[in-house]
């Protein structure tokens, strides 16, 4: 046998080519020969019609004839088409589109089955409302299996009880398997005039790459939307790819991500971006959801959650447990627009942990918190009731100016819980063994604490928060056996004042502005100072150097500090409009007596005091050290200034009437005369 020549060869190869190619010419050209005769799209009109009155109750009008288009893709495709709304919803379309695209595959179509490869909707617009009465026009008002079941073509019946659709000389099996859906500029509406809102979503997109039972396809969505009752516009885009079973029970989403961007007076500007990823399974027939590595990113949070969704109720239920990975009650409390006390220095930065919870009717249940707050361990449990609308949805037309007003217009919500921590450090404070309890509603909170051990003793209050137009707080607190100087030198560094101090404080003030709770100030303060000392004060060396107890050749008091003793200080006063009267100042030593009364004014950050020193007979400040020349003295000393910065000055003229003054004075005056010769009476009291 003769082997094949070179050039034999290569026209083997080069024919092999040719005949592909004119094989497939041929194909195509049959098929735009064939097509045509075997298939025409208006011959299934009826059908068609006749299966989306079934199972939607509605009227589909398909307002031009449907065109098949051969090249370059097998393809049919319609103008204008609408689905009308169930009866008592107007004369509005429920849903219109101005085209329709199904691209369909060309073999299976000459076996009698019909293969959907593509599906185009574009200028989708869906109309949706809610009347007064609370029915919906997406309520379609007829049962639906959720079984899958192939849509045999044509259909027997209608669908709405008239006699069966005269069969068409063909026959084929719709199929949508392995189809790819794009859904471009759809606009959606929601009219709900049970609370007045408006939604309107826009430049809305819908793409899904090929579509198969039990395999996954990838699905993208963006779009804008644009919300009345509160105000605002989301844009946001969601990516996810969607496993479904041929049974349609069993649902499946992976890689789902959703990021978004709010505008609007309801979004601060620091949760204006949203970030959520996660996977979800979907059990219809057990009406389960799950949803699992759930994570979400927003301004100051970051958290992480696994959660369980049941909608076998009427309500759904919602549980799980929720993973605070990054959480700033201080930004939160900014947000909140909740003045945050200059006293806490830099606490409440952060807060992590995890807690467990459960949502459904009208009901969040937290419990197992185990919280780290700046660090320090904390555990607690809360419960709020009574979630529902807020009050101001039946009033059509009203806005939300912030999330704050938003998120506190239901009145039926009330919330109690407790809240328990080891230790905590606010500002350089220690606290140990804290319990909080709090209670309220959205127009009243109240908040329960306890310290059992702070600074060598105990403190106890309770602080009331009123919201409304006129907000207010009150706070009554108490203090046992604290040992103030450390306190003091742990908030600010400096030791100014230290002893056991025992105080109770009961305050009123309204809260719109600091300068308005300062103004609006009332109450009533009570507190004692045992075993006492003041530093940076020296009440007697004050008194020593003053002109009007010098004597000639007389020495001063030696061995004196800056410090001032007390074996108690009482000091009670009341409070209105933000001034601080004292009722009672009376301080008692070993050395000295000390009573006098004075104000502080907080709205214009004065202090202005008159105290009476009296010095005790025959006393010591220490051993051998002397002050008798001071005995029985009594000197009035005032106190002006600020808080931060206080003045202390011996009142001279009261001091020279004194009797045993004016004695010295006038023997200061005699010797003068006698060894100048110089008459100085009457001057030294012209001096103070």
């Amino acid at each position: 046998m003769n082997k094949p020549t070179c050039g034999v060869m290569v026209k083997t190869f080069v024919k092999i080519p040719l005949y592909l190619v004119l094989g497939l010419v041929f194909v195509v050209l049959a098929a735009a020969l064939v097509l045509p005769l075997v298939f025409d799209p208006d011959d299934y009109r009826p059908e068609i019609l006749g299966a989306v009155r079934k199972h939607s109750g509605r009227e589909l009008v398909i307002e031009s004839d449907m065109q098949l288009h051969i090249l370059p893709k097998i393809a049919v495709s319609t103008g204008r088409i609408r689905l009308n709304n169930r009866s008592g919803f107007g004369l509005t379309p429920f849903a219109t589109a101005d085209k329709a695209y199904f691209q369909i595959k060309f073999l299976p179509l000459l076996s009698g089955r019909l293969e959907i490869k593509k599906i185009v909707l574009n200028g989708l617009k869906i109309n949706l409302k809610r009347r007064k009465d609370g029915q919906t026009n997406w309520d379609n008002g007829v049962e639906q299996s959720v079984q899958r079941q192939k849509l045999p073509i044509p259909l027997t019946h209608d669908g709405a009880g008239s006699e069966p659709i005269k069969p068409s000389n063909r026959f084929l099996t719709a199929s949508i398997m392995a189809t790819k859906v794009d859904v471009l500029n759809t606009e959606i509406t929601l009219e709900d005039e049970l609370s007045g809102n408006r939604v309107e979503i826009r430049d809305l997109d819908f793409v899904i790459d090929s579509f198969l039972f039990n395999k996954g396809f990838s699905a993208t969505i963006q779009g804008t939307l644009n919300n009345r009752r509160p105000r605002f516009r989301q844009t946001s885009t969601i990516r996810f790819k969607l496993f479904l079973n041929d049974s349609l029970d069993q649902v499946r989403i992976e890689n789902f991500r959703w990021s978004s961007l709010f505008e609007g007076a309801m979004f601060p500007r620091e949760f204006s971006q949203v970030e959520l990823q996660t996977t979800a399974d979907f059990n219809l027939n057990d009406k389960l959801l799950s949803l699992s590595d759930l994570r979400l990113n927003s301004g100051p949070i970051s958290l992480g959650a696994d959660l369980s969704v049941s909608w076998i109720a009427a309500k759904p239920t919602i549980s799980g447990t929720v993973s605070l990975e990054k959480v700033s009650p201080r930004e939160l409390m900014k947000i909140a627009e909740i003045r945050y006390p200059p006293g806490l220095g830099n606490s409440l930065e952060s807060l992590e942990g995890k807690l467990k919870f459960e949502f459904g009717e009208s009901q969040l249940i937290v419990r197992d918190m185990a919280l780290l707050l700046d660090g320090n361990p904390a555990k607690g449990h809360f419960t709020v009731t009574g979630l529902g609308p807020g009050r101001t949805r039946d009033q059509p037309g009203e806005t939300h100016e912030s999330i704050v007003e938003f998120a506190s217009a239901s009145s039926q919500t009330t919330y109690q819980g407790a809240l328990n921590f080891s230790a905590l450090t606010l500002n350089g404070l220690l606290a140990e063994q804290i319990q909080v309890a709090f209670q309220g509603t959205p127009d009243v909170v109240r908040i329960n604490q306890r310290v059992k051990k702070f600074y060598d003793g105990q403190f106890t209050g309770s602080v009331v928060i009123t919201r409304g137009p006129r907000p207010s707080v009150s706070l009554s607190q108490a203090l046992t056996g604290v040992r103030i100087g450390p306190l003091l030198q742990n908030l600010g560094g400096q030791t100014p004042i230290d002893g056991n101090l025992q105080a109770t404080i009961s305050l009123f003030a309204q809260t719109t502005n600091m300068d308005e709770f300062s103004s609006t100030l009332k109450g009533n303060i009570e507190a004692i100072l045992s075993n006492g000392q003041v530093h940076g004060i020296d009440l007697l060396g004050l008194v020593s150097k003053s002109k009007a107890t010098a004597e000639e050749g007389a020495a001063k008091p030696k061995g004196l500090s800056s410090i001032t003793r007390f074996d108690k200080l009482d000091y009670r006063a009341s409070a209105t409009n933000g001034i601080v009267t004292s009722t009672l100042l009376r301080g008692t030593s070993p050395l000295f007596d000390l009573d006098g009364k004075g104000t502080i004014d907080l709205p214009n950050n004065e202090v202005s005091f008159r105290l009476n020193l009296a010095i005790k007979k025959n006393t010591l400040t220490a051993t051998g050290v002397d002050i008798s020349r001071l005995n029985r003295l009594r000197v009035p000393i005032r106190v002006s200034g600020t808080l931060s910065s206080l003045n202390y000055q011996i009142d001279a003229r009261s001091v020279m009437e004194d009797p045993r003054v004016r004695e010295a004075t006038r023997k200061l005056e005699q010797k003068i005369h006698e060894k100048f010769g110089i008459d100085v009476e009457g001057i030294l009291d012209q001096l103070f």
